[in-house]
């Protein structure tokens, strides 16, 4: 019976050892874990107590410098436009007229409509969604438009070898409102060096995907759009005939 008492006394102290090493573990594993959780919790009650139109002020300064910078741009293409097409804008209309028109050549006119148009669409729209893909099209749009420009206009001299440098030179000297300056110049020389007559189906297709690049609209589906549209109003002539 001694014995038995002996071994049963052993085993509950062996029980609470191992209870209270358990629990000495437990209390060290709660405390490791602890500065993580208070770290969080700390954090969370500095963002809780934080302004809650922090965040709308933020936004609002940025949206602010967007509006004043949108209108800066539609105020620059007002003035290029008016320097491009009359001379009331004297000596600084002239050197713009002759910047533009020497880089862009027909383009010139084109680049301030769209960017007023981007600028417009930036100030009302909601969200404004691709907009880099649209910044892009048009850009496509322009090198593309004032290349095949020149390719149109040119009579030939341009494509002799005559120098790279001399050849931008010519190109600016040249360039008037009908033909592509510059950026025409030396993209419509280059298509036309290697591809030749291909040159008009890659610009054409370029200036097609400028479109859907800068419209964000599909080219198939405006398409079934217009087909479906004169299809409606010959519907409707046709029932008021009847």
């Amino acid at each position: 019976m001694a014995q038995q008492k002996k071994k049963t006394s052993s085993s509950s102290k062996a029980v609470k050892t191992a209870s209270r090493s358990s629990a000495s573990k437990n209390t060290a594993r709660g405390q490791s874990k602890s500065p993580s959780k208070n770290i969080s919790r700390t954090a969370a009650q500095t963002n809780s107590s934080r302004p809650r139109n922090e965040v709308y002020v933020q936004n609002s300064g940025d949206s602010l410098y967007d509006e004043i910078l949108m209108i800066a741009l539609i105020i620059l293409s007002v003035i290029i436009m008016l320097s491009l097409c009359t001379p009331f804008m004297g000596v600084f209309g002239e050197y713009i007229d002759k910047l533009f028109k020497g880089l862009m050549g027909i383009s010139a006119f084109v680049l301030p409509i769209f960017v007023s148009v981007f600028a417009v669409w930036w100030l009302l729209a909601k969200r404004r969604r691709f907009a880099a893909a649209k910044a892009i099209g048009i850009a496509l749009f322009i090198v593309s438009f004032s290349a095949f420009f020149h390719l149109i206009t040119e009579k030939g001299g341009s494509f002799n070898d005559i120098g790279f440098f001399k050849r931008i030179s010519g190109f600016y000297k040249d360039a008037t409102g009908v033909n592509g300056g510059v950026i025409g110049g030396i993209a419509g020389y280059y298509l036309h060096k290697f591809l030749g007559w291909g040159s008009y189906i890659v610009l054409a297709a370029s200036m097609i995907i400028a479109v859907m690049l800068s419209t964000g609209k599909s080219l198939v589906t405006g398409i079934v759009s217009a087909i479906d549209y004169f299809d409606e109003r010959k519907r409707v002539k046709e029932a008021e005939l009847k």
